[in-house]
């Protein structure tokens, strides 16, 4: 396991040389390149966080141990008013030092009022950061030596942002402007959103971990672990000098959120291979079908300000706006159902795939919705045979954008599974159809195998490897099963 350093010439604990190198240059900047072959699975960096912090728009959180904070035992510090799980958490290391800055308003202007998400979270991972320049001033210059792509000038021009206020309340306990947007700009740009050791989404800030490029087909998953170190392990198998992606946004994001969020939060273009690649690797999950040509997508064009598209064949055109509203009333369609029945759901999703396809983005989603409401209704073959339909169509395309060892395909293969056994309980009596069985479990046998070999690399004390243990278990059932379906 890696030592956390940039060197691939240095040792780790096992006598192998540490897994990645970090590189520059004028096309990708500062990133990780692999500096040996590394086979899917290899975890390549454990990073401890240089700063943890609430999210800075989310409900308050305990700034003593990040737990979520309960509306009838919610406390307050004695000194600054903001809120705490406990009152032990007022003493708290973490909370200390910024309790003597968050101590000066006296008003209370930036204490949140209740539990209701706030804009004041903003204020913490910034001060956070600040104070690191007198506690540990190593760790403050490492700070500001990152890069930062959000101009702070623009986000105080922001009527939605709340940054002219922040700054100028730290201006009026002691920091200087110019350092108080660099910290702003510095967390924008590199902050990532990880699990606490109480299971909360918290801000926080690493030091290697934000010299990982992005792509929208990532080849690395980040898993957040006991003291909130960030565990990052290959999903496929990478090349020496391939260099190591993750994802700074869901792969499940369509094109047009993809690149607004990528330029307004991190300031570039995205030229990955899905992104150079106007079907999406095959998928035209943002593309919707051609209404005049059968078998057509429309493609997505740049050339305007706003992102629209064009069939190669008939030059029929759709804007965003367009395409939006018609995915806007499909989804309203969703708001109103209540307990929808099997048949209700896969009513809008054949609706959704006349007017798009069953890749697209929007179908994708709906589908989501419906599982959801499958997953909680009473247990049917129709409702067990949808929900196999949909997982199995899902991950078509997950298969796409999170290849290799990735928990969402795990749990979708286990999920899969579990259905399908439930559907097929009946294929246990004596008028078997074997070749249908036979089928079924080596389909079994190969999910399981799958989702126990992904689940299975998870902290031992994490859920995802619980269900690790339990898909390894059900794939021995399979494997008895398959070989007693062999012997009839």
């Amino acid at each position: 396991m890696a030592e956390i350093n940039g060197n691939s010439s240095e040792k780790n604990i096992s006598g192998e040389c540490i897994p990645y190198r970090i590189s520059t240059n004028e096309s990708y900047g500062l990133h990780m390149v692999a500096s040996r072959n590394l086979p899917s699975g290899t975890v390549i960096l454990l990073e401890k966080p240089l700063m943890v912090g609430p999210l800075p728009y989310s409900s308050p959180i305990c700034l003593g141990c990040n737990d979520n904070i309960e509306e009838s035992t919610m406390s307050r510090c004695p000194r600054c008013h903001w809120p705490l799980c406990s009152e032990e958490c007022s003493d708290s290391k973490l909370h200390a030092e910024e309790c003597h800055i968050l101590s000066k308003d006296v008003d209370k202007i930036w204490v949140p009022k209740n539990l209701e998400p706030t804009a004041c979270n903003g204020l913490i991972m910034i001060l956070r950061c600040l104070l690191l320049r007198s506690s540990n001033p190593e760790i403050f210059i490492n700070i500001l030596s990152m890069v930062s792509n959000v101009r702070s000038e623009n986000r105080k021009q922001d009527p939605d942002d709340n940054l002219c206020d922040i700054v100028e309340y730290l201006e009026s306990c002691g920091f200087e402007n110019d350092v108080v947007c660099e910290v702003d700009g510095v967390l924008n740009s590199n902050g990532v959103t990880i699990k606490s050791n109480r299971g909360v989404n918290i801000f926080a800030l690493y030091k290697l971990h934000r010299i990982i490029n992005h792509s929208c087909v990532p080849n690395v998953q980040l898993t957040s672990l006991q003291g909130d170190v960030l565990e990052i392990r290959t999903t496929m198998d990478i090349s020496e000098n391939q260099q190591i992606f993750a994802t700074y946004l869901e792969t499940t994001v369509p094109l047009w959120e993809r690149t607004i969020g990528l330029k307004t939060h991190y300031c570039f273009d995205c030229t990955c291979f899905r992104c150079a690649d106007s079907t999406e690797i095959g998928t035209h999950y943002s593309s919707a079908s051609c209404f005049n040509c059968p078998d057509k997508f429309l493609i997505p064009k740049h050339d305007l300000e706003e992102l629209h598209w064009k069939c190669n064949s008939c030059d029929a055109t759709q804007t965003l706006g367009e395409a939006k509203a018609k995915m806007n009333k499909l989804l309203e369609e969703t708001e109103t159902w209540d307990n929808p029945s099997p048949e209700e759901i896969l009513s809008l999703l054949n609706k959704t795939e006349k007017i798009f396809h069953s890749h697209h983005y929007i179908w994708m989603k709906i589908a989501d919705i419906g599982l959801r409401y499958l997953r909680r209704m009473e247990a049917t073959t129709k409702g067990h045979l949808l929900q196999s339909e949909l997982l199995t169509h899902l991950l078509e395309v997950y298969n796409v954008f999170e290849p290799g060892l990735t928990r969402r395909r795990a749990f979708i293969h286990k999920r899969c599974i579990i259905i399908k056994q439930q559907k097929s309980q009946y294929e246990n009596c004596e008028d078997i159809i074997l070749p249908n069985a036979l089928y079924r479990a080596r389909e079994s046998v190969n999910m399981f195998t799958d989702a126990a070999v992904i689940l299975m690399l998870e902290q031992e004390t994490s859920r995802s490897a619980k269900l690790g243990s339990i898909a390894k278990q059900k794939l021995q059932v399979a494997q008895d099963l398959l070989e007693s379906i062999r012997c009839r």
